[in-house]
């Protein structure tokens, strides 16, 4: 079973996909998604969802944690609206969400 764990802001999504063997994670893939400042904001979440969706369906994930960092000038609409588009995604997907 693989997991993979967001830790989500406005500007990037970092990532890590691993597997759990005796409370011991062995980490497949650790890397991040650098959010284009471009692009609008819808614009933003289609990207997001076109690349979070490939890797999910290339590692065959089931089960995923998802981190916010909130920094004091960041826009915290925008973080809302890109960690909603995760969830929507991995629950389309068939992820489970662990809090």
């Amino acid at each position: 079973m693989n997991f993979i764990e967001f830790n989500i802001s406005v500007s990037e999504i970092e990532f890590s996909i691993f597997k759990k063997t005796k409370n011991k994670k062995i980490y497949i893939v650790k890397n991040k998604l650098i959010i284009p400042k471009s692009f609008d904001i819808g614009n933003r979440l289609n990207y997001i969802k076109k690349l979070v969706s490939s890797i999910i369906k290339e590692h065959d994930v089931n089960k995923s944690y998802i981190n916010k960092n909130e920094l004091e000038n960041e826009d915290n609409i925008q973080l809302i609206k890109i960690e909603g588009i995760v969830e929507e995604l991995l629950f389309n997907c068939g992820v489970e969400i662990c809090k």
